[in-house]
Order: structure tokens, then sequence, then C-alpha cells
């Protein structure tokens, strides 16, 4: 979870919106080879498998996504809101998805929060896991037609492969 602030901001207007992510180990894990990141490099929200942000009131907002800060009376408005939408939209999601059958479930029907896309490729890492098994493979053969070109395809295939030969 982070606030991120407009880079629009001035002296006179603060906007600010809240970004929530959640980065399973073998997600990041992937991130980290693919990127050749170190480590101990640290996850950040955009990196995320599902991320989102809280929508703040609309009243409080010029365009839906970030909360409008002109006065010390919208300031604490805003925050009012912000830790309303937390604790009834975003700290209720992110504890739903910690469960894994609710991830995956997310996961199998698109459901990346502020993205929609194509579940193969991060179902096959979530997958990777549990170990190898007809449903890996099945992800694995969804998968291939969608990487046709990358040039990391056989790397990621071997990767998640591997990786569920060491989780068996």
């Amino acid at each position: 979870m982070n606030l991120q602030k407009s880079k629009w901001n001035t002296a006179d207007e603060v906007e600010f919106t809240i970004n929530l992510a959640l980065m399973p180990k073998p997600w990041f894990e992937w991130h980290q080879m693919q990127y050749r990141l170190p480590e101990s490099s640290k996850p950040r929200v955009h990196d995320g498998l599902w991320w989102d942000r809280l929508s703040p009131n609309p009243e409080l907002s010029m365009d839906g996504e970030f909360w409008r800060i002109i006065d010390r009376a919208t300031a604490e408005t805003c925050a009012a809101d912000a830790v309303d939408r937390l604790d009834r939209v975003g700290i209720p999601r992110l504890l739903e998805l910690l469960d894994r059958d609710s991830l995956m479930r997310a996961i199998r029907v698109g459901d990346f929060g502020f993205d929609k896309g194509s579940p193969s490729m991060p179902l096959a890492i979530l997958l990777s896991d549990s170990g190898p098994g007809p449903e890996l493979e099945e992800a694995i053969a969804k998968l291939e037609p969608e990487l046709v070109g990358w040039k990391l395809k056989d790397q990621f295939v071997s990767w998640v492969r591997d990786r569920a030969d060491r989780h068996r």
C-alpha cells in the first residue's frame, strides 16, 4: 500500500490517491529473475500481481481517482474519507486476496484489480508453488501461444517448471 501524490500538486492544491497491491512470493521471485533484481530488492506497489486504487468520495475528487485538498477543511474531510475507504474497501479486499483460493479465483477470471488481463502467466507462476502437476501443465500449454515471439518464453517456462520441482 502506498500514498501517491499527484505530479501536478502546487502550494495551493494537493491531490493524492491510495494504491493497494498484493505481491505473492512466486510473483516477486519471477520479477527478480526477469528484471535481474538483487535479492535485497523490495516489492513496489506497481509491480504487484494484483493492484488497485481506492476511489475517493466523488465530492472530494476532480477525476474520481485522487482526493483533492485545497484547505484545512478539505484536508480533514479527505483524511476521514481515505481512512473510511481503507477500512470498508481496501483492507477487506487485501485480506480476502491473502487467501490463496480467493486470489486464484480472481486470477482465473483476469481480475488483477486496476488492470484486467490474461490469467495465463500469473496462474502458471502461482501454480508453481504447488509443485508439478496436470493443472500447471495445462496452464503452461494455454500460455505458450500468448508467449510467441517473447524472448523470455523458454526461460519463463523453464523457471516455472524448475520452481514447481523445488516445491514438490
